[in-house]
């Protein structure tokens, strides 16, 4: 948990002689966002390999980091705990208490996890480049890596000591290929996927190294593959690789400098792991699943069952009957092996997830969640959200709007191997159990929505269709929910429109953001403005001149159009003449996602994830307040006191809004009084001065609302702060 220290309401009390002259002026935020509560309380993310030892499964979650699964009832895993690191999770190995990490490029991380519902990094070392797998063996960690090398890419190996888990030290570091696969160690010598050197240049295979001085580790043989092998295990005498496009390769290597290809059975797919166990080898086959290969000849792998993921099968792990699946955007997944001609599926854990929107609506939350779906939160109380239902169709959900009793759910899918985007509308009557009553595909990628009057728009970004681009708006009839139909659309014919992110109506007029016109040397025109007073004729009646390549969203109120224009922040335009909008202002928020006017101020996600601006002159917007957790933020929702930010792939971050207390300054005679607002934890400090600040308690202040200066001579500067 973050935690921040403000100040707020600098006073500068400046006094010559017997003349005495006072200024007070903001020196911090107005607008106060602390974090009331989350959902799903953790970062989520993709699957991509898994390790299983006493019923617990470590699963790789990419930049979610590591996620602990309790899967002693392999048909129901349950999350225990989790850690994010500073940078990408690759291959984990546990022993014992610790689990080890190839955290990417921020090299080792070991993690204790004697308690699994609370892993705690105790230990790390950066490595030669970005470590991708890992193999321990007693007290020596070896990991492969990767780094760029000018145009090129070089791999090697770091041996490192965990005796000492809090204190890892390396013994080698190596160059040794231009890739790294899996490294699996066995007696003297260690086995190296991802590439090898052919004695004229590097080629994808397997390199073979003696070991027996960890602190010198010697390239003694390879076998060049041809391509990058990313995985493989040591078993007896023999080497199964998951070789790619080539599937399962059988290497004999009782002579390791001389290692022979003996056998091979090429997949329907891309080999991307390999466990051996009882005379099978299980293979995770990209998107065709798991497949298992009878190997009692190691010189002809016979292929003897197979089940076909709903992802794409990353990484393996075998345990009891049981092989667990790290299925990349499908999460986890949990197949019967007992009989390996028959695997089945008997459970998983959906991992991923990315909140793009949300609405809300009394006591609940919408939230389009990609690949997760459509989330049904109960919010009764912000503290702790809970999930109560979740709907996933066919798309993954990037925007939601709700109109009666509907919600009207937007994305994106695939029609075979084409791009295809629409919108599912929900019957959520009760929201526990919302049901899809109508649906709308269309030929674009769909990414806003927004309902009024009978009618649902749809913005979406361009697709090739064999004779043009298909992109912009659609506008479909809405009356009878079950029977969406389209009425008419608007861009296919002009570049101007062909990428559109969001839409927004107001009274007759559809607000679309999107990419901007080229210029020759820049985009212009980001927010395109369409008279949707006849819905089955939209007219593009003006164009809002914003500044930057993509307007990814805007929020319309009154006469001002609140634009999020990405890498150039915030832009105001006034939208009185709806044919000829003007820029009037503008504010760099860093990377603006979208924006959502609420009283005198516009909440603008991206990253920072929320920054709060003040727009009482909308021709001068000032930066009054923001949050910022590290993640790219999407969408954010105003109701009351509390902002809903649908925060990537954190979830759900429920901000309360509040306002900084602030200092007033009055003099009675020779005399200063300053108050403020009582808090808990809030104090007044002093200092001399502004250069090298001092600052210092004043005693008794903490709790109270007043403090009484005498005046006299020199400077003194005043302000409030808590911890």
């Amino acid at each position: 948990m973050r935690t921040k220290s403000f100040f707020v309401g600098l006073v500068i009390v400046l006094v010559i002689g017997a003349f005495s002259q006072t200024s007070a002026f903001a020196q911090a935020d107005k607008i106060k966002l602390s974090v009331k509560g989350s959902w799903p309380g953790y970062a989520r993310g993709s699957a991509i390999q898994v390790t299983v030892t006493n019923n617990l499964a470590y699963v790789s979650l990419n930049s979610a980091g590591l996620a602990i699964f309790d899967v002693s009832q392999p048909a129901n895993p349950v999350r225990l705990g989790g850690l994010k690191l500073s940078a990408a999770t690759r291959a984990i190995q546990v022993v014992g208490n610790y689990a080890y990490v190839a955290g990417w490029n921020s090299g080792l991380h070991v993690i204790d996890v004697s308690n699994p519902a609370n892993p705690v990094r105790v230990g790390g070392l950066p490595t030669g480049g970005w470590a991708s797998f890992i193999h321990v063996v007693g007290n020596r960690a070896y990991i492969t890596w990767r780094r760029p090398n000018g145009d090129d890419v070089e791999g090697g190996l770091d041996v490192i000591d965990v005796s000492v888990p809090s204190n890892p030290v390396r013994l080698a570091s190596r160059i040794l290929n231009d890739s790294a696969g899996e490294i699996q160690v066995a007696g003297n010598y260690a086995y190296m996927g991802g590439s090898t050197f052919n004695g004229v240049t590097y080629v994808g295979g397997v390199t073979i190294l003696d070991v027996s001085n960890p602190a010198n580790p010697v390239r003694v043989g390879g076998y060049p593959a041809g391509e990058y092998v990313p995985a493989l295990q040591v078993a007896g005498n023999y080497a199964y690789l998951a070789q790619g496009s080539s599937g399962l390769v059988v290497l004999d290597i009782h002579n390791p400098s001389q290692p022979l290809r003996v056998g091979a059975y090429d997949t329907s797919s891309y080999a991307m792991s390999v466990r051996v166990r009882g005379g099978y080898a299980y293979v995770a086959n990209d998107d065709a699943g798991l497949e298992v290969f009878d190997i009692s000849n190691p010189a002809n792998p016979v292929r003897v069952g197979g089940y076909d993921t709903a992802g794409n099968a990353f990484g393996l792990s075998l345990s009891g009957n049981y092989a667990f699946v790290a299925d990349l955007a499908e999460g986890l997944q949990v197949i019967d092996v007992s009989n390996p001609a028959s695997p089945g599926r008997v459970g998983g854990y959906f991992t991923d997830g990315h909140s793009w929107q949300i609405r809300v609506a009394g006591n609940y939350g919408y939230l389009a969640d990609d690949n997760a779906g459509f989330e049904v939160l109960d919010l009764t109380n912000p503290a702790n959200p809970v999930g109560i239902a979740n709907y996933r169709g066919t798309m993954d959900a990037r925007a939601v709007q709700l109109s009666g009793s509907h919600a009207y759910v937007a994305g994106s899918g695939k029609a075979g191997s084409s791009d295809i985007g629409g919108v599912d509308i929900l019957a959520i009557t009760n929201p526990a159990s919302p049901a899809r009553v109508g649906s709308y595909r269309t030929n674009m990628v769909v990414g806003g929505v927004d309902v009024a009057g009978g009618y649902a728009y749809l913005s979406g970004s361009a697709q090739w269709t064999g004779s043009n681009y298909s992109g912009g708006l659609r506008i479909l009839n809405v009356s009878d929910p079950a029977s969406p139909a389209l009425v008419s659309s608007a861009g296919s014919s002009s570049w101007s429109v062909l990428f559109a992110w969001g839409v927004q109506v107001v009274d007759h007029y559809a607000y679309v953001a999107g990419r901007g016109e080229w210029t020759g040397s820049n985009f212009l025109d980001g927010l395109k403005i369409f008279d949707v007073v006849d819905p089955s004729h939209p007219v593009l009646i003006g164009k809002g001149p914003t500044t930057a390549e993509d307007v990814w969203g805007a929020s319309v109120s009154g006469d001002h159009a609140y634009v999020a224009n990405y890498n150039a922040g915030l832009e105001v335009l006034d939208v009185s003449d709806r044919a000829a909008p003007v820029r009037v202002g503008g504010i760099d928020t860093g990377y603006a996602f979208s924006s959502r006017a609420a009283g005198d101020y516009v909440y603008v996600t991206g990253q920072p994830s929320v920054t709060v601006v003040s727009v009482i002159d909308p021709a001068n917007p000032t930066r009054v307040g923001s949050y910022d957790n590290g993640e790219f933020s999407r969408g954010i929702e105003i109701v009351g006191n509390y902002a809903y930010v649908a925060n990537g792939d954190d979830g759900l971050v429920i901000l309360e809004i509040s306002e900084y207390p602030s200092l007033t300054l009055t003099r009675i005679s020779d005399t200063l009084n300053l108050t403020w607002k009582s808090e808990a934890g809030l104090k007044l400090q002093r200092a001399t001065s502004l250069a090298n600040p001092d600052w210092a308690d004043v005693p008794g202040s903490e709790g109270q609302s007043h403090f009484e200066c005498p005046l006299g001579s020199g400077s003194e500067f005043f302000r409030l702060f808590a911890p």
